[in-house]
């Protein structure tokens, strides 16, 4: 790595270390390990053998541009970006781990699905706030819910409109769970008994007899 290079990342590593001793403490801190993280992921890029970590390269030239485009419109759109952001120099189709912080609600990547390495953090006070703003959405895919408060996880679970909860954890499927979106995000689901319904046909046959006996 040029020194050039090395001494503006030891700057900007520092800068963040020196911005999350102030007010924004708690925000800054998560911001500054999941950059952490994010560089970790980039140095195993190569090493497919690595099972600890998952993420691979697009599926071709069309994804990767379009999730490299919704980036850029990100950082026009004022978002804050904290790690990531380009193409790594190697060989396919990677998108590096991105995240934002500073994200609206009204932004593009706040509300198009990206389907990529894009991680955009948006603030909020009240549970009520969380509700309403994530149903805020023409997609319903799939959600997840990271508290200790299983109190607080019941009552977002039972808020939000979405086709998958999870709850502390993320991705995890299963033949026998329903799995599948509501409003844009789908019709039907697939696996368990439910996904038997897409391959039946529902017939009402009414037919009239002279007489009862009963």
């Amino acid at each position: 790595m040029p020194a050039r290079e090395r001494s503006s990342k030891i700057k900007f590593t520092t800068s963040l270390l020196r911005e999350a001793r102030n007010e924004r403490n708690a925000e800054l801190s998560e911001i500054l390990s999941i950059w952490r993280l994010s560089k970790v992921i980039l140095t195993n890029f190569k090493n497919p053998k690595n099972l600890i970590l998952f993420l691979g390269p697009q599926i071709d030239q069309t994804q990767q541009k379009k999730i490299l485009d919704l980036i850029e419109t990100g950082k026009k759109q004022g978002a804050k970006l904290v790690a990531g952001g380009s193409q790594p120099d190697m060989k396919g189709y990677f998108v590096e781990p991105t995240v934002f912080a500073d994200v609206n609600d009204d932004m593009t990547i706040a509300r198009e699905e990206i389907f990529g390495p894009v991680q955009q953090i948006i603030r909020f006070k009240k549970l009520d706030e969380v509700i309403e703003r994530a149903n805020n959405s023409d997609y319903g895919l799939a959600a997840a819910v990271f508290s200790k408060d299983l109190d607080k996880v019941n009552y977002i679970v039972q808020g939000v409109r979405a086709g998958t909860v999870w709850v502390n954890a993320y991705n995890v499927l299963a033949a026998q769970a329903p799995f599948g979106g509501y409003k844009m995000s789908g019709h039907g689901r697939e696996n368990s008994e439910y996904a038997l319904q897409n391959y039946t046909e529902v017939k009402c046959v009414i037919t009239k007899i002279p007489q009862k006996n009963s």
